[in-house]
């Protein structure tokens, strides 16, 4: 379905687009934190640690948004979305 990029998205889209966005960007933030924790003697831990904390700073504005709508968090994805347990 092709969209004109100035016409506004229906509910049931965006809903669709966060069900399947947020556990993306948390599967990735997860394996950010998995190559940071492998990558602690590399010489490119501060390319991991850059990229986790990018990560984190994402996960975090989602939670805060979720928070600011009144999105259950729980609603978004099969898990919680927590930076500070998942990320750091």
């Amino acid at each position: 379905m092709d969209r004109n990029v100035d016409s506004p998205i229906d509910g049931l889209q965006a809903v669709t687009y966060l069900l399947d966005l947020v556990p993306l960007i948390r599967e990735a933030a997860l394996e950010a934190r998995a190559a940071r924790d492998d990558g602690r003697s590399s010489d490119d831990y501060a390319f991991f640690a850059g990229r986790l904390s990018a990560y984190y700073d994402v996960v975090s504005l989602i939670q805060q948004q979720a928070v600011a709508f009144g999105i259950d968090l729980k609603g978004l994805g099969p898990s919680e979305l927590n930076p500070d347990e998942m990320l750091v």
